[in-house]
């Protein structure tokens, strides 16, 4: 009985444990539902560290340590007596002369020189002024001591004296050489300067520029007439920029001798940009065309948006809510429901408060979870979106951000959708924080300077008839424009076009084109529309990219919203190219069916003096057109000048015989001089802002004749910054009356286009 009892007990065990086990696999509870497609994007990954916040700043693009501008009548004099005497305050006693840095010594009004460029000039022009062909002076420019020192050597048979302080012509050049005495004696003695000179500034000509400080409205900045060394340029920019801005900055000058703008802000909203004025300063201190570094925030703690997105399996109820649980390390310090903004693919806009309440929704922070609450407002199944930071915009803008973790590495964020203690849907997002999200990219492009001369190197105008205004002139390109000014950038605008020389260019807010035969330009960015500017930035790299070899596109910086359109052959064949749009915004204008503009080149008698008029005499001559491009920051610059033919007096010259000449247009209504045009893919017609004022045909023959040449180089037209086919027409004019010597006249032009890098 004994052994059968025992028998009975070990079954009955055994079933037991099969029972056991079989409910050990047995469910306890539901699993909650899992959220599908969750992620985080953070608007930065990068580890908080220590450290500061950074200032924004600007700086010189190379080292400078002298500049010196020369300007026409305002510091070209240097009054010289030949024999050593005492010179007379005008210059124009006995054995008195002016020595000219401009006609004696080759400087360029306006230009800008180093010390020891200014010093050879000076050698040059005492030189040639003194009259004493085997005569030479010895100049040179310290930059340890800032000082010039001019002596007469070699073969000097004279002992001049310099009437540095004497001589009171406004065009002295004493200040800027940094002379208060006279110096006498100069073959015995040096003539030092008797201060310190590393700059000078002309009032209109290098005293102006504009500067934007934190953001803030671009305001214009006048730096005073005067020297400078570098410290008192510092200075000097340091007051004047602070009392022009709201913000202030400290400008310094660095170790590896550029000067330096910085704001006195500092982090996100820290910068500095500066733009050239019309009398440009900051060619002065080699700040055109800088590259601004903007400020950023401490290094100490980096803070990120976030936005979470993740879809729902199954609706959300009154009095459910969201919690987001950030692990250790994330700091949610001041993050509250007006940092949050949240949506739903098709409930919409959720709106947000610190409490919960009938639709609205509460949001509360605690240690590393954030918890939205919901009262009566529920979803369906659809995307849930959540915006955490300075991102989130709806209903009042966020001004908290969550910091990032200190150390880089694989972090994990919980969601879950709750009612009341119980899980329904969760997901888990992981996001990797790095040590920096900074990657340093660089890439080096060879300076380009492309200068065409169109023409011919010889120039005919036939025979001439007195009396007559006889023209050269070369060919002006054809040119169009595109306004988008004020034209709302919304849907309305998608598929709408813009035909230019038969290609046609969509406004696009998906990115893809409607039609073939057409060429996209962007109008949305995954529904956030771009700005008018925007747009025509997209427009005319998109006419360039599709069609440049026979039109170029642009905008002008001052008005950002307006395409020009240029062909980039001048003439007219082959430039009768169209445009045309289908906007039906009443503001979206085309500057015509045709482009605008374009002449060929010209040999023609006129009635008078106006740019490009008169009837076309027939021989086939033309005159010149320059062509030029440069991706140089500085821009370029072409001189004009022609031939010495009436002695050593220096003037500029006419054409000669050999024996007389035809003068030179200087008044009245005969001579011979140039007038000048120029289009360009940022401005259309592009004269005002690139031909010097002398040489712009304006037709007025009473104040704007041709202009006179010069022996020395003289600016015929420039633009401070990169340029692609700028199309530089030139005309040359004659007229003569009946008492004109007979004879064959000629004379020899040279032009020479520069940039600055």
């Amino acid at each position: 009985m004994i052994e059968k009892f025992e028998r009975i007990i070990r079954r009955f065990t055994a079933i037991v444990m099969i029972l056991s086990l079989l409910a050990m696999n047995m469910p306890v509870a539901n699993a909650a539902t899992r959220l599908t497609g969750a992620k985080d994007t953070l608007s930065t990954i990068q580890a908080s560290g220590t450290g500061s916040a950074v200032a924004g700043y600007t700086e010189s693009t190379q080292s400078i340590t002298d500049d010196f501008i020369i300007v026409d009548t305002k510091n070209d004099v240097i009054c010289m007596n030949t024999a050593g005497g005492t010179a007379s305050s005008t210059c124009a006693g006995p054995d008195d002369v002016k020595v000219d840095l401009i006609t004696h010594g080759g400087a360029v009004s306006g230009n800008h020189y180093t010390g020891d460029q200014l010093a050879a000039i000076i050698a040059t022009a005492l030189a040639a002024a003194d009259g004493d062909a085997d005569d030479s002076y010895t100049v040179t420019y310290a930059e340890s001591t800032n000082l010039f020192s001019i002596r007469a050597d070699g073969g000097n048979t004279l002992n001049p004296s310099l009437a540095w302080k004497t001589y009171t012509g406004s065009d002295s050049a004493a200040a800027t050489l940094g002379y208060t005495a006279d110096d006498t004696a100069i073959r015995d003695n040096t003539a030092i300067s008797d201060s310190a000179v590393a700059f000078n500034v002309i009032a209109g000509s290098n005293d102006s520029f504009s500067i934007s400080v934190n953001g803030e409205p671009t305001v214009s900045v006048t730096i005073a007439q005067g020297v400078y060394s570098t410290s008192t340029l510092v200075s000097e920019m340091d007051s004047k920029i602070d009392a022009a801005s709201t913000d202030n900055v400290t400008v310094s000058y660095t170790s590896s001798n550029k000067f330096r703008i910085t704001s006195d802000l500092t982090g996100a909203h820290s910068s500095i940009v500066v733009t050239e004025g019309t009398n440009d300063f900051l060619r002065t201190v080699r700040l055109v065309g800088d590259v601004p570094v903007n400020g950023r925030e401490a290094r100490g703690l980096v803070s990120a948006d976030h936005t979470i997105v993740f879809t729902l399996a199954e609706p959300i109820a009154g009095g459910d809510t969201i919690n987001i649980t950030f692990p250790s390390g994330f700091g949610l310090t001041g993050i509250d429901f007006e940092d949050v903004d949240m949506s739903g693919s098709i409930t919409g806009e959720i709106p947000l408060a610190a409490t919960a309440s009938g639709i609205t929704w509460g949001v509360a922070v605690s240690g590393q979870v954030l918890t939205l609450t919901s009262d009566t407002g529920t979803t369906t199944e659809e995307t849930i979106t959540i915006e955490i930071g300075r991102h989130a915009t709806a209903g009042v803008t966020g001004t908290e951000q969550i910091t990032n973790p200190t150390t880089p590495g694989l972090y994990q964020i919980t969601i879950e959708h709750k009612t009341g203690d119980t899980v329904k849907q969760d997901a888990r997002i992981a996001v990797y924080i790095v040590s920096d999200d900074v990657i340093a990219v660089q890439a080096t492009i060879d300076p380009i300077l492309s200068f065409a001369i169109q023409g011919g190197n010889l120039l005919d105008f036939g025979t001439l008839e007195p009396n007559a205004y006889h023209k050269l002139g070369g060919a002006r390109s054809a040119y169009g424009s595109i306004s988008l000014t004020d034209v709302a950038i919304n849907a309305a605008l998608d598929t709408e076009t813009v035909t230019v020389r038969g290609i046609v260019y969509e406004f696009s807010n998906d990115g893809v084109a409607s039609g073939t035969n057409k060429v996209v330009s962007i109008v949305d960015n995954e529904n956030n529309y771009l700005t008018a500017a925007q747009v025509a930035s997209n427009l005319y790299r998109a006419i360039n990219n599709n069609d440049g070899d026979l039109v170029r596109a642009n905008v002008d910086a001052e008005t950002p919203t307006v395409v020009n359109v240029i062909a980039v052959h001048p003439g007219t064949i082959g430039n009768d190219y169209t445009l045309a749009e289908t906007v039906t915004d009443a503001n979206f204008t085309v500057s015509g069916a045709k482009f605008t503009g374009g002449a060929l080149g010209y040999n023609r008698k006129a009635t008078s003096i106006a740019y490009a008029t008169g009837s076309d005499v027939g021989n086939g001559q033309t005159g010149t057109n320059i062509v030029v491009s440069t991706n140089a920051a500085g821009g370029y610059v072409i001189t004009i000048q022609n031939t010495d033919t009436n002695g050593v007096n220096n003037n500029s010259d006419g054409m000669t015989n050999g024996t007389v000449e035809i003068p030179e247009w200087k008044t009245g209504t005969y001579g011979y001089g140039v007038l000048a045009s120029a289009q360009s893919a940022r401005y259309g017609d592009g004269t005002s802002k690139i031909i010097a004022s002398a040489f712009r045909g304006k037709g007025d023959a009473s104040t704007d004749l041709p202009e006179e040449m010069s022996t020395t180089p003289v600016t015929l037209a420039s633009y401070a910054g990169p340029a692609a086919n700028d199309n530089i027409a030139i005309e040359y004019n004659i007229r003569i009356d009946a008492s004109q010597a007979a004879g064959q006249y000629s004379d020899m032009i040279t032009y020479i286009t520069t940039s600055t890098y």
